[in-house]
């Protein structure tokens, strides 16, 4: 199941619902929860993205709460790698259940409006991030639950998940996801 990182404790997302009981509570707008839902699988699994990619070698995220969502990934696609980056609008997305008039321009559909950008990676620079990720101590940031106001970071290989939270991390967690970063949206600038 797909963790609902995106959730946030506002209560212009909710709309008051009687139980069978005559007890009020406030639920999420169901339309949105999906769009939230199918915008996680994309970030969480760009691979199944066209065109496919053969397997997820390394992924790297950064979630603000009140920004664009961002997922840069390492993809195994045919005899070469693949670097590709995943974005989601998800202010944009929820404007259009909060807004009327956003609303109205934009429609109440439930796909996320996602751009997927591929770009070109080397053996060698794989091999190089590979290396880096060795030199990460064992233990972990410790994390919290949901992040309301912040940033929640993370990356991910086969063999290991980390995430946390906006100051969080230790240092050399933080450096290690600077380098990675600055190192793929360096990619960004070139393919403009």
């Amino acid at each position: 199941m797909v963790e609902r990182l995106f959730a946030f404790f506002t209560g212009r997302y909710y709309h008051r619902v009687t139980d069978s009981d005559g007890r009020m509570f406030e639920k999420m707008d169901e339309r949105l929860l999906a769009l939230m839902d199918t915008a996680a699988e994309m970030l969480e699994h760009p691979y199944s993205l066209p065109p496919l990619g053969d397997k997820l070698l390394f992924r790297i995220w950064e979630y603000p709460s009140f920004d664009t969502f961002t997922t840069w990934a390492v993809l195994k696609c045919g005899g070469g790698l693949l670097l590709r980056r995943v974005t989601w609008a998800q202010i944009r997305d929820r404007e259009r259940f909060t807004d009327p008039m956003v609303g109205l321009r934009g429609g109440l559909h439930t796909s996320p409006d996602v751009e997927v950008t591929d770009f070109g990676f080397l053996e060698d620079e794989y091999k190089e991030l590979l290396q880096r990720l060795k030199l990460l101590p064992l233990s972990q940031p410790e994390t919290t639950g949901w992040v309301i106001d912040g940033v929640r970071y993370g990356f991910s290989t086969a063999e290991r998940t980390v995430t946390w939270a906006s100051g969080q991390a230790s240092p050399e967690f933080e450096e290690f996801f600077e380098e990675a970063w600055r190192s793929f949206e360096a990619r960004q600038g070139e393919h403009s």
